[in-house]
């Protein structure tokens, strides 16, 4: 995503605010809801065994595992989005799920504008974790995008966008110099 938002931002400290009281089931029910749609008139495949499978992995963690989530955590939280830099040339695809509540499409289709060559893909039936819930379709959408195939005609996407690129914003601590 181009950027964390102060709502995200707030539950993603949460979470270590969590795991660092000893609170684990508030933690494990905190990133469920971080990651994943819960909302039940939404349809997100697979949902069901990937919260399964989330949830035992989450309750499973060894005292390493803990270590490299507020690693991973912080570096996450720590992170700014430079301004300016130079312009990726290369084709770029971006994908998230229709439901993402972590990267949400709004925030990718951000991101993907950041780019000269963008493509950004929403998965239908998806939230953040894709490449569970719509594992097939993900490979097909990759091999596809990197074959330098058309990406129409794909009943597990939305339509695919090209946004329109923004030129970086000039970096204020080098006076617009790049």
């Amino acid at each position: 995503m181009a950027r964390l938002t102060d709502h995200l931002r707030a539950r993603v400290e949460l979470t270590l605010r969590m795991l660092e009281r000893g609170s684990h089931a508030e933690f494990v029910d905190q990133i469920l809801d971080t990651m994943i749609c819960r909302a039940p008139h939404v349809t997100v495949a697979r949902r069901d065994t990937v919260i399964r499978c989330l949830t035992r992995a989450l309750n499973e963690m060894t005292a390493d595992g803990k270590l490299k989530y507020r690693e991973n955590t912080r570096r996450l939280l720590d992170h700014t989005v430079p301004s300016g830099g130079p312009v990726v040339r290369i084709p770029v695809l971006v994908a998230t799920g229709e439901h993402d509540p972590l990267t949400t499409p709004a925030l990718s289709r951000e991101a993907s504008a950041r780019y000269a060559d963008a493509r950004f893909a929403m998965f239908k039936d998806a939230d953040h974790l894709v490449h569970l819930e719509r594992p097939v379709e993900l490979i097909d959408l990759l091999l596809k995008f990197l074959a330098d195939e058309p990406l129409t005609g794909l009943d597990y996407c939305h339509p695919v966008e090209y946004p329109v690129h923004r030129p970086p914003v000039p970096s204020p601590r080098t006076g617009g110099e790049r």
